[in-house]
């Protein structure tokens, strides 16, 4: 499997790749990806990481193998905590979205990879820890991304309703895990704009014109059961990160 880099103020448990490497070696025939757990490190504060990324309760469970058809809501969207088998990424010629700003280039990869695999199966290793530096000043690429225009017109066209089409152009209907995708994504959207103080609130208003056009082209793709059940929200006590 592809072995990803830690961003340079990221940290790696000291037993990482051993705890990988140990789950690789019972479970290697039977996932598509491997996952490890994020916890976040807030500078400034105590140097004590906290389990409190949106999507973890995919971990609470310990280490295991999840089936993605069988629970939807088990998604994991981060490159940095994620192992990719090289033999498929070359023979689908699957890369990073270079044009895909400011972000978002992660989940894009990821599902599109699942999506080619014979089953979207994850590897999920909760031992295995990686530590993900969130700066006081809110530099980070997911805190900075909301002030950029292509947050709101790139993003949701070039990425998510991307990945809605790309179902389609596998002659496939858009699996449950994939739309469940799309609406985490969309969702932060809402909340953003909803906060006191809110990036978008210094967006021109054609930047808006044009995620809500790419919103009307994406919401037909999307089934109204899989919107009335989404509650990957809920299942958190902490939305406050999310890579």
């Amino acid at each position: 499997m592809a072995v990803p880099a830690p961003e340079a103020d990221d940290e790696l448990a000291d037993d990482y790749l051993e705890r990988v490497m140990a789950f690789l070696d019972r479970h290697e025939h039977e996932v598509e990806l491997v996952a490890t757990r994020l916890l976040i490190l807030r500078e400034g504060e105590d140097d004590e990481p906290q389990d409190v990324h949106p999507l973890r309760h995919k971990f609470a469970r310990g280490n295991r193998v999840i089936d993605l058809r069988a629970e939807p809501d088990a998604l994991h969207l981060s490159g940095g905590t994620a192992f990719l088998r090289l033999d498929r990424l070359r023979a689908e010629s699957l890369a990073f979205d270079e044009e895909l700003r400011p972000d978002f280039e992660d989940a894009h990869l990821i599902a599109r990879y699942l999506l080619r695999a014979p089953a979207p199966t994850i590897g999920a290793v909760s031992d295995a820890r990686y530590r993900y530096r969130k700066h006081r000043d809110g530099s980070s690429l997911s805190e900075s991304a909301w002030s950029t225009a292509g947050k709101y017109t790139v993003v949701p066209r070039r990425g998510i309703l991307h990945l809605l089409e790309d179902a389609g152009r596998l002659d496939r209907p858009v699996p449950t895990w994939l739309q469940n995708l799309a609406l985490y994504e969309l969702g932060w959207y809402f909340r953003k704009d909803a906060a006191v103080g809110t990036a978008s609130a210094g967006q021109a208003p054609a930047t808006f014109d044009l995620l809500h056009a790419t919103l009307e082209e994406l919401l037909p793709l999307l089934d109204e059961e899989v919107i009335c059940e989404f509650r990957l929200y809920s299942l958190s006590d902490d939305i406050r990160f999310v890579l």
